[in-house]
């Protein structure tokens, strides 16, 4: 049986070990340039070393900001892809929530919470470890009902502020955007459209029974992006018994070099189809979520059985009526 163990080390000593570990997920996979995966923090952070059997498969670190008291920020967390989804990364974390209050201690630090810059593809990994999001405030429509998460940027990647509480942990918090849990709805109204490709990420990641997509613009560059292909991708390939059903309104000449065009050729239970029955686009996270734009502005529920319900009838409707698409047909990998 294959012996995983978490270590502490210093960065001096380990160094060539850790910077091969983040290259090989992060420069070579990930594509994030090189010159944003290696910054200032790295000599003075906290790092940790995963191996299995003695071989190094993951790495992780903590940045210890004194402006903000009680909170450690955890980032480069990275496992190689052989050794993904067979609890590697939950044995990271639970070791990081045992060992890092002692070891920040030993600085001259208390830590009551650790946060994340978390990939928004990943945000369910964390979220079944116990961590939940943090709110922004000022980062939604005067009008909406609830706040999103605190979204940014980060080497063309979208990601959103997650946390785990060392101490006094809310359940509330741990329902906040999950899936079948949070009842809220929220709005927002987009410019940058991160928002937009976030909340997209949240609802596919945390594995819907059924998940199906209307398109109003298929070249709209959230269905080029690569992390919503890479999504799209990891929840099919998650389960051999997950479909995806797509209705696009037009198409166009090329539209077989499309992004999910191509995933379709790689994925057969990804169907695309063709209709002009519909005006929005549309997410149904079946049974419980759903996630509808326009432009500029999006409205989405984590947990609404009954509107799941109806919005599932309808799309079945509109699919039972779409055509096979002509274009996509002339596609050759």
């Amino acid at each position: 049986m294959s012996h995983i163990r978490i270590e502490p080390v210093f960065w001096a000593d380990h160094q060539g070990t850790l910077r091969e570990l983040r290259e090989r997920v992060f420069i070579q996979e990930q594509g994030v340039p090189a010159e944003l995966e290696w910054d200032c923090h790295d000599e003075t952070a906290l790092h940790w070393l995963i191996t299995q059997d003695e071989k190094p498969i993951g790495c992780a670190r903590i940045v210890i900001d004194p402006r903000q008291i009680g909170v450690a920020k955890l980032g480069r967390v990275a496992i190689l892809p052989g050794f993904r989804r067979q609890g590697a990364g939950s044995h990271l974390l639970q070791g990081l929530v045992d060992q890092v209050p002692e070891r920040i201690f030993r600085h001259g630090y208390h830590c009551q919470q650790l946060q994340a810059d978390v990939q928004c593809s990943a945000a369910s990994f964390y979220l079944t470890n116990g961590w939940h999001f943090l709110p922004q405030e000022t980062h939604h429509a005067p009008n909406a009902k609830a706040p999103i998460p605190k979204l940014h940027w980060d080497a063309d990647i979208p990601h959103v502020l997650m946390a785990f509480e060392l101490k006094n942990r809310d359940t509330r918090q741990q329902q906040w955007l999950r899936l079948g849990f949070d009842k809220a709805r929220y709005r927002w109204h987009s410019k940058d459209g991160i928002s937009d490709i976030a909340l997209l990420q949240l609802l596919i990641c945390q594995n819907p029974a059924y998940l199906s997509l209307t398109i109003a613009d298929i070249q709209q560059p959230i269905w080029q992006h690569k992390t919503t292909i890479q999504v799209l991708s990891d929840y099919l390939r998650g389960s051999p018994r997950r479909e995806a059903q797509i209705l696009i309104q037009k198409e166009y000449r090329g539209i077989q070099e499309h992004p999910l065009l191509q995933l379709s050729q790689r994925i057969s239970r990804l169907n695309i189809r063709r209709s002009e029955e519909f005006s929005t686009s549309q997410l149904l996270a079946w049974p419980y979520g759903y996630l509808n734009w326009t432009t500029h502005s999006g409205e989405a529920c984590f947990n609404n059985r009954r509107e799941c319900e109806q919005r599932k009838r309808n799309f079945e409707l509109i699919r039972d009526n779409s055509s096979a698409l002509h274009e996509g047909r002339r596609i050759h990998l």
